[in-house]
């Protein structure tokens, strides 16, 4: 995903449990979920919302995305192809 992709991706966040996005945000974010696509990253916040009321963090998404039902996670960083 891109730093856009990833802005995008937290106002969907911020939808549902009003938190505060900042730029550090998106930029911590950015590094943990940058080789996610958006595609994936949604997918797996969808999923997550279905199942928890938690406040979700990138690390549920990682997780969501392992699942065989939202995808594969791919490894290599954020600027992996």
């Amino acid at each position: 995903m891109t730093k856009k992709e990833i802005t995008e991706l937290l106002l969907a966040v911020q939808a549902v449990d009003n938190r505060d996005v900042t730029q550090v945000t998106v930029e911590a974010w950015y590094e943990i979920l940058g080789h996610l696509t958006l595609a994936e990253a949604r997918t797996a916040l969808a999923e997550f919302r279905r199942r928890s009321s938690k406040w979700v963090t990138p690390a549920d998404i990682v997780e969501g995305c392992r699942d065989p039902w939202v995808g594969r996670e791919r490894f290599g960083g954020p600027d992996a192809a």
